[in-house]
């Protein structure tokens, strides 16, 4: 039976034949499987001929629909209509939106990774990463002017290293890794001549580093002896300076090399966490701090530069060869270039926000060393930080915490050289000395007393939030203690550890009541949190062996709520107590003392 004479009666009658066209030659869509299915369907399906066709015997194939071809006679012995075929406008792509088609490629990514890796899978992994790189190895060097040869190769490479992030879900198998020589071979991706791959291998490295993945699994001192003996293997095979040399030839103006360099600078700080004397390491050994320097030392803000100070507090925190070779590098100038942005405004963004903390926190670290404070008086640093607490910006938080520093006693570097640890025994000579003098010089009195007095606090308090009165006032007592300790009273510089003393005197003795009122209220914190620590031991039946526990934690409970500040304000009284210059003060705060009767004075 002629199905066409029954179904198209029309073209049964001009004796024409409905065939498909022929099949597309273009590569199908890399789609998926979807996209697939729907082009087959459609070649196999006979394209339906509108109901307002007519047959005609004309060889004008005007009369047919859009798409559609009559072929000779000569050709067959019947007209032959061709139907358009799938690259007509109505079969068109493969129907998949741009988030589909990313779905489906996860899936297609996430079939291929094992469930379970075990020694056997990881051996056929490291297996075909190896072949991978060697094929790349041997058409690089025998079509080395000819890229199309070898760039199939190159994205098999790319994709098998990328692979190789499936073994951080078992850090107790790095040891295996390391055995293998895979480190090795995974290292040297960070001189191949394509930065794609380089940066692939640093995103690898991340990842495996990563200290999150230890604590996602259950065998954790395995997987932590894991991670040690592969951060170790690191750097023997001179992971750090393969990572900090690889930066150095990225454009941050590019999107995928700008990634890149915040994956190498959290490669070295998962190596830190894991391992601290990593962060000396890496000073001592690469280029890393001139660079973190100089991305810090740029304006504008961006996840690199916020970084780049992040991982600069983490170096100069744990290392005071670190924070010297910062002075070496005129670090201070350049910290204190980068604190003065915020001077006069403040962070628009949370990261902003966090960049900004990064910068001060470097510079108190910094200042913990004899040369980097004389370098941040040079810098002028002790005016500039003035300025930012009575601009009352954000910046006014952290700056009272660098003037802290800056006016404390250095500590003892063993890597100082002998006029500088001279300067630390003497402090009549050191930095301290004339920092204290610089501070009253430039008005410090009056800008730390109206703090101390909280003039301007409650207005402030609603503007930040973040805004700590504790750590304020910690602050605010620790350098009040230093100017008392450390102003001079000889010849050099005379009246200035008087000008201190006189500020107790001003206004009626409104801040001898401060000092007093101050010492009540920590007292009565403290006290506090003894009752509540002695009621907890009590609740609890613990044995003789938890004691010593138990009392170091009630010291911590005690700082936490203000001991440090309780015991710099009794400082600061007996300072004023005692003091020869301070007369007027002194007997101010003793009659002051015994009326409140708050224990300040007893003893």
């Amino acid at each position: 039976m002629d199905i066409d004479s029954l179904f198209k009666p029309e073209i049964a009658a001009a004796g024409v034949q409905l065939v498909p066209s022929a099949p597309s030659k273009k590569r199908p869509s890399e789609a998926g499987a979807l996209g697939a299915s729907q082009s087959n369907s459609a070649k196999k399906m006979k394209m339906p001929v509108p109901q307002d066709f007519e047959a005609s015997d004309d060889s004008d194939s005007s009369v047919l629909p859009r798409g559609w071809t009559r072929m000779k006679k000569e050709d067959l012995d019947k007209d032959v209509i061709i139907a358009p075929d799938e690259d007509d406008d109505r079969f068109m792509g493969d129907g998949l939106s741009d988030e589909q088609r990313r779905i489906l490629e996860l899936v297609d990514a996430a079939e291929d990774i094992p469930e379970a890796i075990d020694l056997s899978t990881l051996k056929k992994m490291v297996l075909k990463f190896e072949k991978a790189v060697n094929k790349n190895q041997e058409l690089r060097m025998k079509h080395g002017d000819r890229p199309q040869m070898f760039m199939e190769s190159e994205a098999d490479l790319d994709e098998e290293t990328k692979g190789l992030t499936a073994i951080s879900s078992v850090p107790h198998h790095y040891p295996v890794l390391v055995e293998l020589g895979t480190l090795g071979t995974l290292l040297s991706l960070l001189s191949h001549e394509n930065t794609d791959v380089a940066m692939t291998a640093v995103e690898v490295l991340n990842e495996l580093t990563d200290e999150d993945v230890v604590g996602e699994i259950d065998e954790n001192e395995a997987a932590v002896e894991g991670m040690s003996v592969l951060v170790k293997a690191l750097v023997e095979n001179q992971a750090l300076e393969l990572l900090v040399q690889n930066m150095s030839r990225l454009n941050e103006n590019n999107a995928e090399d700008k990634q890149g360099i915040f994956n190498t600078l959290g490669v070295v700080e998962n190596m830190i966490s894991v391992d601290p004397s990593v962060a000396e390491k890496v000073v001592a050994q690469t280029q890393l701090m001139p660079f973190l320097l100089a991305r810090i030392g740029q304006r504008g803000f961006d996840s690199n530069r916020q970084y780049a100070s992040e991982l600069l507090s983490i170096l100069l925190s744990s290392s005071s060869s670190n924070r010297r070779k910062l002075g070496e590098l005129n670090g201070i100038d350049t910290l204190l270039v980068a604190c003065a942005y915020y001077k006069k405004r403040d962070p628009t963004q949370l990261d902003e926000v966090e960049l900004m903390e990064n910068i001060f926190d470097c510079l108190c670290s910094a200042l913990s060393l004899e040369s980097n404070k004389a370098q941040f008086l040079e810098s002028d640093g002790i005016e500039l930080m003035l300025i930012m607490l009575r601009e009352k910006k954000m910046s006014r938080m952290k700056a009272i915490k660098v003037l802290d520093h800056a006016l404390m006693r250095a500590e003892q570097d063993p890597g100082a050289d002998s006029a500088d640890a001279d300067a630390v025994a003497s402090p009549e000579s050191s930095a301290v000395h004339r920092g204290c003098y610089r501070f009253i010089e430039a008005l410090g009195l009056k800008t730390l007393f109206a703090i101390f007095m909280r003039k301007g606090l409650k207005a402030y308090k609603k503007e930040y939030k973040t805004f700590s009165e504790r750590e304020d006032e910690e602050h605010v007592m620790s350098i009040m203690a230093s100017l008392l300790k450390y102003a001079s009273s000889e010849s050099t510089h005379p009246g200035q550890r008087i000008r201190v003393f006189n500020k107790f005197t001003e206004g009626d003795g409104e801040k001898v009541d401060r000092l007093i009122e101050m010492y009540g209220s920590y007292q009565a914190k403290i006290s506090a949190q003894d009752s509540r620590s002695d009621e907890d031991k009590n609740d609890d039946d613990n044995d003789d062996d938890d004691d010593d526990d138990d009392g170091i934690q009630k010291y911590l409970d005690r700082l936490e709520n203000g001991l440090f500040t309780l015991q710099l304000v009794a400082l600061v009284a007996a300072f004023v107590c005692s003091g020869d210059e301070g007369e007027q003060a002194s007997s101010s705060l003793r009659c002051r003392g015994e009326e409140e009767d708050t224990g300040l004075l007893s003893g």
